[in-house]
């Protein structure tokens, strides 16, 4: 760390025989694992104007696992691989910018079956947030996701969806009462378009007594894993919907 820049580096290495304890199994072969990995993170740091970083962590091996449940295992070869890069900028004391950037890879291979699957996301994320008043501020902002998935398992060998979220937040705070409210539109490339929200309040009634309550809705569209995957994937899954609510 100097003048604001910093740097971090470091490394794993992990390993396990594994026991079998399944009936019928030959104990002298070792259910094992294996993996080895690094994590490197750059970035740089001014309070109250800028705070901005790279990350990226890698991890590989071997895994056994038992197939059918009696005798029979196969290695797993793997890699994981995330990358993440952030921005904090602070335009003035009232005007905020946040910005994301993430990837992630997760490589798995079964030579013994000549079977594959590998998935991986893109995602973004931009906001502003705007303190207007000592008391008030607004947040908006917009997300993307790119998600692929492929394996030799499915007929159509490389699938991928994209999605695309717009976010708009108030939140109103005193030494008494804080209020948030929310709403969210989620442009989802399978599954359509789909709008969900919040509102929240919490009243401090005396020092060390508050009441609270909040109702939200929310949304969630299945994975492309959740679709495809080989160990146990359904292609007739429909998107999640609730709403909450809470009093307390």
């Amino acid at each position: 760390s100097n003048s604001g820049w910093y740097a971090q580096i470091g490394g794993q290495r992990l390993e396990s025989d594994g026991t079998r304890i399944l009936a019928g199994q030959d104990k002298s072969e070792k259910a094992g694992f294996d993996q080895n990995g690094f994590n490197a993170k750059v970035g740089y740091s001014q309070e109250n104007h800028i705070d901005a970083n790279v990350e990226m962590s890698q991890y590989q091996g071997t895994s056994f696992f038992t197939n059918d449940y009696v005798t029979s295992s196969s290695p797993r070869d793997f890699k994981n691989q995330l990358i993440n890069a952030k921005l904090s900028y602070t335009i003035n004391n009232n005007l905020i910018v946040n910005a994301h950037y993430g990837n992630s890879k997760d490589r798995q291979n079964i030579p013994a079956y000549s079977s594959y699957y590998n998935t991986e996301n893109n995602q973004g994320d931009v906001n502003l947030k705007w303190k207007f008043t000592p008391t008030q501020n607004i947040l908006v902002g917009a997300s993307y996701n790119d998600a692929n998935y492929q394996s030799d398992s499915i007929s159509d060998t490389d699938q991928s969806i994209t999605s695309a979220g717009y976010y708009l937040q108030h939140q109103f705070k005193t030494d008494r009462l804080n209020t948030q409210v929310g709403v969210r539109v989620e442009d989802n490339e399978k599954f359509g378009t789909h709008t969900v929200g919040q509102i929240a309040a919490r009243y401090q009634v005396l020092n060390n007594t508050s009441v609270y309550a909040n109702i939200g809705t929310a949304f969630r569209a299945p994975t492309l894993n959740e679709l495809y995957s080989q160990w146990g994937g359904n292609t007739q899954l429909k998107p999640e919907e609730s709403t909450a609510y809470e009093i307390g």
